[in-house]
C-alpha cells in the first residue's frame, strides 16, 4: 500500500510531537521543576512533587565499588575544597535522625544543593547500617555485610567528601574504625544506593542532541517525499 503525501505528513507530525514530548520529559530535571514552582503562577506545588528525571555521573572506585553522584569528579574536589568547613558546619547543626533528616532533605534539595544532599545521605546510610547491624550475631555473615555497608559509605565520605567530613562532627571513633576494618568484606561487591536512580549512560546535552537529529531526519524525509510527489504530478500533467 503506497503512502499517500497527507498519510506521511500526518505521520511525521506524529512522530515530531511524541519526539517533542519525550525530550521535554527527559529534560525536566529538578533544577527546572523548581524554577517553575517559584517564578510561574499557580505551579507551586511542583515543589513538592516527585523527580521526573535526574543526570548524574557513575563512579567506579576499585577500592570502594560503584555510586553516583550529580557532580563530576572535578565539581566534586572543588565543592570540598572550597566549601567543605561552611558545608560541615550545616551538617554539624542540622545532626539528627527521623524529622530532622527529612527536614534537612527538604531544603538542602538535589535541586538547591547536591553537595551537602548527597554528603547527608551517605552519612545517614553509613550510620543506620551501623545501628541495622546491632541485631545480628558478632562475626555472622549478616553482620559482616552490614558493615562492608557501613565501611564502604564511610570511605565514600572519607575519599570524596574530606573536608566536609572533618568539619561535620560525623567522623566515627577509632573502636568503630577498627571493628569496620575487621569485620568488612573486602571482596564483597558495592553499589552504593544514594542517587541510584540517576541517568549516567547519557547526559541531558546527549537527548537534546539526538533531538534535533531526528527532527532533521523527519525534515529532510518530508521534503524528500514532496518534492517527489511533486514530480510526478507535474509529470502527469505534462502527458496530459
Amino acid at each position: 500500500r503506497t503512502i499517500t503525501p497527507e498519510g506521511l505528513r500526518r505521520l511525521i507530525g506524529l512522530t515530531m510531537a511524541g519526539a517533542t514530548f519525550l525530550t521535554l520529559c527527559l529534560v525536566n530535571t529538578p533544577d527546572k521543576i523548581e524554577w517553575y514552582s517559584r517564578n510561574l503562577p499557580g505551579l507551586g506545588f511542583l515543589e513538592k512533587a516527585g523527580v521526573m528525571v535526574e543526570y548524574g555521573y557513575l563512579y567506579e572506585d576499585p577500592e570502594i565499588g560503584r555510586f553516583r553522584s550529580r557532580l563530576s569528579p572535578a565539581e566534586l574536589r572543588q565543592a570540598d575544597s572550597l566549601r567543605g568547613k561552611a558545608a560541615g558546619a550545616i551538617l554539624r547543626q542540622w545532626r539528627g535522625d527521623g524529622e530532622q533528616y527529612w527536614k534537612f532533605l527538604n531544603r538542602y534539595s538535589p535541586a538547591r544543593d547536591p553537595f551537602l544532599h548527597e554528603a547527608r545521605v551517605h552519612l545517614f546510610r553509613r550510620d543506620r547500617y551501623l545501628q541495622d547491624a546491632a541485631a545480628y550475631p558478632v562475626g555472622s555473615r549478616a553482620y559482616r555485610e552490614m558493615l562492608t555497608i557501613v565501611y564502604r559509605e564511610h570511605r565514600i565520605m572519607e575519599k570524596y567528601f574530606p573536608n566536609t567530613l572533618r568539619h561535620s562532627g560525623y567522623e566515627v571513633s577509632a573502636d568503630t574504625l577498627a571493628l569496620l576494618q575487621q569485620y568488612h568484606l573486602p571482596e564483597m561487591e558495592y553499589e552504593s544506593g544514594v542517587s541510584k536512580h540517576l541517568f549516567t549512560i547519557f547526559s541531558q546535552k546527549h537527548v537534546l542532541v539526538a533531538y534535533l537529529v531526528v527532527m532533521a531526519g523527519l525534515l529532510i524525509v518530508q521534503r524528500r517525499f514532496r518534492r517527489r510527489a511533486t514530480g510526478k504530478m507535474e509529470t502527469h500533467f505534462d502527458r496530459e
